[in-house]
């Protein structure tokens, strides 16, 4: 009974979480914020954070790791696909004006 309990638990732990950063309001946010970045100022937002993610990770348990690590998984992509995307405008920019 006791592992039925504690398997609920993080369960219930792992769905609250995912249901914080899957909230719309905090995607939406985040994705006007970091559309209105430069490339460069995109750069630095992403190593700032990802200092304080790596701070954080170290302070973690085991299944909140697993957790944050599947974040942290998401969170490159995220910047991946929107460096990708400004240095492609970025570049279409410098060919119009030419």
């Amino acid at each position: 009974m006791e592992s039925i309990v504690r398997k609920g638990s993080k369960s219930l732990r792992k769905i609250n979480n995912l249901d914080f950063w899957g909230d719309s309001l905090i995607q939406n946010y985040y994705m006007d914020y970091y559309d209105n970045l430069s490339s460069k100022e995109l750069d630095y937002e992403f190593r700032e954070d990802i200092i304080k993610l790596s701070k954080t990770l170290r302070k973690l348990s085991d299944p909140d790791r697993k957790f944050f690590i599947e974040f942290l998984s998401k969170f490159f992509e995220f910047y991946l696909d929107k460096k990708i995307e400004k240095e492609i405008d970025n570049s279409f920019h410098k060919i119009l004006k030419l």
